[in-house]
């Protein structure tokens, strides 16, 4: 057979040439190779079906095909274009739908052609330097949303990385969109589509898909700082009551934005995130999507705490008042209640104050006993616990570690450990013997590298944390509690060289170590 005719490019088939010539368009014969033995088996059985054992011979017809390839993409875009402009004129010259809607079906047909090229790296140069990526930017600003939707599921399909894709290729495809402002376009775009109907609430969740293509691939571009708008979009979205799609894709993008700069909210924007998770407070989730949902809106509030003008937003928003009033609820988010909680006083002496100027130890402590730590979701009970465990940890540590030596607010969180019959030390040792036994094992066949490493996913971390509050107990002012600490020492056979030397493992360098005779 020497022709098959097809007015669509339906891939690269061996032994034959797309191409355009007498007989129309369609699959020609290629006569500048050996003739096969059955060319009709081949048209049949497609690409790659009869392997040809001549490496040179079969590399010059991948170059033939490439370059069929590339011709028919070269043809598809300038087609784009002229139905785009043909679609202007129909539109410019009449206001009746039924005089311009066959422009609009002409290139609607046409961009959904390019879905035929998608993972095609040797069209990325093409698809560039024919303007293609500029037609589909203003194609964006269409009024039809049919057309806008096309065109975000064929820029998602190639703005999604590629493995097969050599990576400099696809960087400079990615920079050409990013100089010819598509991420404007698509921010701005996200406020115009009306998510109360199936079109806008799709075309908003294609438009996230690109906006996450685009800052997954630039990690060094700092998106909110150039386009502010989309911060405050996204902080509004997770906002909205019902749980859906949008809201989920919405959480993901903002949690990973403002984990990856320092990110300064005004205090609207935090005022909104914290009425956010106060809606959340009793919620039940209903599914994994939610779960996660919640989590990375959550989440997304530790990574702003780790800025020092944010504390003090969210202190003067009183965000530590409202997060001990969900953690006393117990209901699905109030583990991460308690991460909040403790990245809002970390290094921060004027927020640990308030938190304990508010009543934090009443609510704190009971969690340290592990008093009233199940949670209204057995699935995730042994997860949330430990995210507790080590979040009271870290509030603890950080008191101690931040408070003022001769403040009330110090001798007050001291004297939680000494109130009683000292059981809250009985404790803090339960812990420390336990994490102890996870931090030191059998080294043998490890190098230094697997060794931390092993220590920690065990939580080294916390075990730090664990140590310095003993050490704090030690050199404080109360002998009764620091000669109990020597007693459970004693009794547990423990040593306080051992202490030491986590202590300098974990190169934690405090001043109240220095006052400890060990």
């Amino acid at each position: 057979m020497n022709f098959v005719g097809s007015n669509v490019f339906q891939g690269r088939k061996e032994g034959y040439i797309y191409s355009t010539r007498e007989q129309g368009i369609g699959y020609y014969q290629d006569y500048k190779r050996k003739p096969e033995a059955d060319d009709n088996s081949i048209l049949e059985q497609g690409i790659g079906s009869n392997q040809e054992s001549n490496q040179d011979t079969k590399r010059k017809r991948e170059a033939v095909d490439e370059e069929v390839v590339v011709l028919t993409f070269i043809q598809v875009c300038k087609s784009i274009q002229k139905a785009a402009t043909d679609n202007i004129v129909a539109r410019a010259t009449t206001s009746d739908p039924a005089k311009f809607m066959e422009s609009e079906l002409v290139l609607d047909d046409r961009i959904r052609k390019l879905k035929l090229y998608v993972g095609d790296a040797i069209v990325l140069a093409d698809f560039v330097k024919n303007g293609l990526h500029g037609t589909l930017i203003e194609l964006l600003s269409h009024p039809n949303h049919d057309i806008k939707k096309d065109v975000l599921e064929a820029l998602v399909d190639f703005l999604e990385i590629d493995p097969g894709i050599e990576e400099s290729k696809y960087e400079q495809f990615i920079d050409s969109f990013i100089e010819v402002g598509l991420l404007k376009v698509l921010v701005s775009n996200l406020g115009i589509f009306d998510e109360a109907t199936v079109e806008g609430s799709h075309c908003v969740y294609r438009s996230m898909e690109a906006i996450e293509c685009l800052v997954d691939f630039k990690s060094s571009l700092d998106v909110f700082s150039v386009h502010p708008t989309l911060k405050s979009y996204l902080i509004g979205r997770v906002g909205v009551p019902e749980y859906e799609a949008n809201k989920l894709y919405a959480s993901e993008i903002l949690f990973s934005l403002v984990s990856k700069g320092t990110h300064v909210v005004s205090s609207e924007e935090m005022e909104s995130l914290l009425l956010t998770i106060s809606k959340l407070r009793k919620v039940c989730p209903a599914s994994m999507e939610e779960e996660e949902c919640i989590a990375n809106i959550f989440n997304s509030i530790v990574s702003l705490l780790m800025i020092t003008e944010n504390q003090s937003t969210f202190q003067k928003l009183e965000g530590q008042i409202l997060m001990l009033k969900i953690i006393r609820h117990r209901a699905f988010c109030y583990p991460f209640a308690t991460k909040i909680l403790s990245q809002s006083i970390e290094s921060n002496p004027t927020c640990a104050q308030f938190l304990v100027s508010v009543g934090g130890l009443k609510t704190i402590f009971p969690l340290f006993m592990e008093k009233g730590m199940k949670t209204k979701h057995a699935k995730k009970s042994a997860e949330h616990k430990t995210m507790v465990s080590e979040s009271i940890l870290s509030i603890l540590f950080n008191l101690f570690q931040c408070l003022d030596k001769d403040s009330i607010s110090y001798r007050r969180t001291l004297r939680k450990f000494a109130e009683g019959s000292m059981d809250k030390c009985d404790r803090l040792i339960e812990i420390y013997i336990d994490y102890r036994a996870k931090m030191y094992f059998s080294t043998d066949g490890l190098d230094p590298e697997q060794v931390y490493e092993r220590r920690l996913d065990s939580g080294w971390e916390y075990f730090g944390y664990i140590s310095a509050i003993i050490v704090y107990l030690i050199q404080s002012n109360d002998i009764s509690l620091s000669k109990y600490i020597d007693t459970l020492f004693y009794q547990n056979r423990l040593e306080y060289s051992q202490l030491k030397e986590s202590m300098n493992e974990l190169r934690l360098d405090m001043e109240a170590l220095k006052k400890v005779n060990f």
